[in-house]
């Protein structure tokens, strides 16, 4: 009982410190906005049900949540010739009255800065999560994603734990225009993943740095070469079993726009990869990447294999498959439909218990109410195999029902 009490004193904690920055944003007066300054706070209230929270493989420890949610966000954006700037706290805070140690409050919190000069431009992306591992853990279907590569790929599949994650994402991109046909392109990704306690010796902490550096050449209007080097440094922090890992990579591949409204890129190379006390491992990777935009249809398509940095606590090589696709019905009604799947295999190791094979199904239908009102149906169905060495499975399904409003912007 101490724990348990000491576990919802903390949740209050947090959950009236994240109310009041969120609440702070959102009396901010909008006349104090200059030229260029938009605020768009956003409020959501909603239920949620799901069926095996926990994704048990035994129907006897399957753990079924329901309970209400509130979702606030508070979103400044700047713009100008040359800048652009957002800046978006948010919490989401969960209650089940019938099970409250999976209470939580959800924080996050993402920063964007972009600059532009006359054949350059550099900025940089933050953000930061502290969530429940039962959540965080698990690889969801992101139909708000704009651009396919906003999607991570950091999850393990260890999603029946108890503890939370904090994690913090640095993102600093440079890029440079040589000519009107070359140009190259830097970007660092710098993870930060830290675990609760409790759940030591089933996740672990670690750091994951990469960088990627694409030369890019213009053959035609229609078509691009790409040729992409990447450098990686992985970290574990396990007091008993730490581990530093290294490795490089190149691929070489295009990027060719189809029409006005749709392009594809494809990339295929090679990842060397130095494990520790081990032989160097060598990994194809690559990926096929479709975008299309029409006026009231997006979609959104990517396969990819790539060498994976999880909380696993060893780099693992992970297929990947991700598809979004949404519509607008008519002026008043959207739906989306997407798909989230990967497999995932210990890099030099066979037979392991990281083996992971994921595949989540979402549906979701959005009505608009009014021009700041809108509701919301969210249905997502999870498939978990656990691989040969554990051989076991487990699934879910989980419905969401929300309704959010938008006092200065238009729902839709």
């Amino acid at each position: 009982m101490p724990v348990k009490q000491s576990l919802n004193t903390s949740h209050y904690r947090q959950r009236a410190l994240a109310l009041f920055v969120v609440t702070c944003a959102a009396t901010l007066p909008l006349q104090v906005m200059g030229q260029g300054w938009t605020f768009e706070p956003v409020l959501r209230v909603g239920a949620e049900s799901d069926d095996n929270a926990q994704m048990a493989f035994r129907t006897d420890e399957e753990i079924k949540l329901e309970g209400f949610l509130a979702d606030l966000a508070a979103t400044v954006k700047y713009e100008s010739r040359r800048d652009q700037f957002e800046i978006e706290p948010r919490v989401l805070i969960r209650n089940y009255s019938d099970e409250p140690e999976f209470d939580s409050d959800d924080l996050f919190f993402r920063s964007l800065y972009q600059h532009q000069l006359q054949n350059s431009d550099y900025g940089f992306a933050l953000f930061f999560d502290r969530q429940q591992v039962r959540t965080a853990e698990r690889a969801d279907t992101d139909l708000d994603a704009e651009d396919i590569d906003e999607i991570t790929d950091d999850d393990s599949g260890r999603v029946g734990l108890m503890g939370e994650r904090n994690r913090w994402r640095l993102l600093p991109n440079f890029s440079h225009q040589f000519s009107p046909k070359s140009s190259i392109d830097a970007n660092l990704a710098y993870y930060n993943v830290r675990y609760d306690d409790v759940v030591s010796g089933f996740l672990t902490d670690f750091d994951d740095l990469r960088l990627d550096l694409a030369y890019r050449y213009a053959y035609t209007e229609t078509t691009t070469g790409i040729l992409l080097g990447s450098g990686r440094d992985y970290e574990t922090k396990d007091d008993l079993l730490p581990r530093k890992l290294n490795g490089y990579g190149a691929q070489v591949g295009f990027e060719r726009a189809l029409s006005d409204t749709t392009t594809v890129r494809a990339l295929i190379g090679m990842e060397s990869t130095d494990l520790t006390n081990q032989d160097r491992v060598n990994e194809v990777v690559g990926e096929l990447v479709l975008r299309r935009q029409l006026q009231t249809i997006r979609l959104l398509a990517r396969y990819q294999r790539l060498v994976n940095a999880s909380g696993a606590g060893r780099l693992s090589i992970r297929d990947s498959l991700s598809l979004n696709a949404t519509r607008n019905l008519n002026e008043r009604m959207s739906a989306g439909l997407g798909l989230r799947a990967y497999q995932d295999d210990p890099l030099g190791v066979s037979n392991a218990v990281e083996q992971r094979q994921y595949v989540q199904v979402r549906a979701r239908f959005t009505w608009y109410l009014a021009t700041s009102f809108s509701t919301e149906l969210d249905y997502r169905y999870t498939v978990l195999d656990r691989g040969d060495l554990i051989g076991e499975g487990a699934n879910s399904n989980q419905i969401n029902i929300w309704f959010s409003y938008h006092p200065y912007s238009d729902a839709r």
